[in-house]
């Protein structure tokens, strides 16, 4: 990418990789699972003899479908094991059926965020008992590990990850006006602004969405709904991060949301907006010069901001008759070299530890940055409630837009959330 961008994250690459090492990093070759502890599919009867053929169902993009079958084919000719990939358009649903009729496929490649729908459903088997605890802790990034456990069980692997992180515009703010805390931010960007009259200092959805709100609550301490159902909205650290967002009222316009941070900094009318990794093909092509930033510790905890991270995850299914070799394959697609691979073609962002080293030794420090944002960030929670919350906390965050007293706004959205959880149980 850009130049001085890249002696800024050297850094954070040199950091990356000495944190690997201190781990343990393992070996490229894929891990060897341990032996299923006991019988994990639905049914007792014995698996088929002959030629082993597993199935794996997603809903893969094209493009990056066609380079997972590559490394299949590959894995095909090392393990003897034939690989049936399909593209399901309407996932849940052919799952549903194939559960009721007794056809699961062996693996399943789907989001973490979906595993309570998934394991109500009964269409997954935990995966702790076919692979090592230390190689898994050893292997794989933390938040990954936890985006895909439910219930006091692992029911994956993970493959990649998805957080945001802070995007600056290089021709427009230089690293020194940058924000290395939440409670200078509001006076950097004031004094920004006076400096440079028809630019924002920093834009995103701050009015009304959910997701990058999330930032600000969990660093603070706060939460919006566990597994459990408890709710954290009327707590002193959410109090903290609602009167952190109020006050972005100032220095940001009055009507912001998605679309109009997106135009807003591509037109270079912004300094700093907050996206995922996917917004940076729409820079490049817009001809921005970007570098990115770990977003800003949040004063009040001194904790750094935790983003959500979605796991994209490996699975394997209730009904797999094969779970030994199915558990070889989710291996072997979350290995390093796999998603090392990923990462190069796709702009992916592993969550295996070793994938994440190389790719900050072989100069993908876009990769590597989003990785270690994604290691100080919140594991999505995978929890039938947190539908019911998200709701209550975007009505929270227009009221708190349109200068409702924060305390008051967070007792009515905790009651508010109480009361939708209630309805559920």
């Amino acid at each position: 990418m850009r130049g001085h961008a890249l002696i800024r994250v050297t850094a954070l690459i040199l950091i990356i990789s000495l944190l690997a090492g201190c781990a343990g990093a393992p070996a490229v070759t894929t891990p060897t699972p341990a032996p299923p502890a006991a019988p994990q599919s639905e049914t007792l009867t014995a698996p088929p003899a002959g030629p082993v053929t597993l199935t794996l169902w997603h809903r893969w993009p094209e493009r990056f479908a066609a380079s997972v079958r590559q490394l299949l084919d590959e894995f095909e000719q090392a393990a003897g094991v034939h690989v049936e990939m399909t593209y399901q358009a309407s996932l849940h649903e052919a799952l549903s059926e194939a559960r009721a009729a007794g056809q699961l496929p062996d693996v399943i490649a789907m989001p973490g965020d979906y595993l309570s729908l998934a394991v109500g459903n009964g269409w997954l088997q935990p995966a702790e008992p076919l692979f090592d605890p230390t190689m898994l802790d050893e292997t794989y990034l933390p938040t990954g590990l936890e985006a895909l456990r439910y219930q006091g069980h692992l029911w994956g692997l993970p493959l990649n990850l998805h957080t945001q992180t802070f995007i600056y515009n290089m021709d427009l703010i230089s690293e020194a006006e940058l924000s290395a805390a939440t409670a200078e931010l509001v006076p950097k960007a004031q004094q920004y602004q006076a400096a440079h009259p028809g630019v924002w200092y920093l834009v995103y959805p701050a009015r009304d969405d959910v997701y990058f709100a999330a930032a600000w609550f969990y660093g603070a301490g706060a939460w919006y709904a566990r597994e459990d159902g408890t709710v954290g909205l009327n707590t002193p650290q959410a109090l903290s991060a609602a009167e952190f967002i109020a006050s972005l009222r100032e220095i940001m316009p009055a009507d912001i949301d998605l679309t109009k941070a997106d135009a807003l900094f591509k037109a270079g009318q912004a300094a700093i907006t907050i996206q995922g990794i996917w917004y940076l093909a729409e820079l490049d092509a817009a001809g921005i010069r970007y570098g990115l930033q770990i977003m800003p510790v949040v004063s009040s905890s001194g904790m750094p901001a935790r983003p959500l991270v979605a796991a994209d995850g490996l699975m394997i299914s209730s009904q797999c008759q094969r779970p030994a070799e199915a558990a070889r394959l989710i291996a072997y697609l979350t290995n390093a070299e796999s998603a090392l691979r990923l990462a190069r073609s796709h702009s992916t962002v592993p969550a295996n530890r070793l994938a994440v080293q190389r790719a900050g030794q072989e100069g993908l420090w876009v990769v590597a940055h989003y990785a270690h944002q994604a290691e100080l960030g919140q594991p999505l929670p995978a929890t039938p409630y947190w539908p019911a919350v998200l709701p209550v906390v975007r009505d929270a965050l227009e009221a708190l837009w349109v200068g409702q007293p924060p305390v008051e706004v967070l007792q009515a959205a905790q009651t508010a959330a109480e009361k939708r959880i209630a309805g559920l149980r």
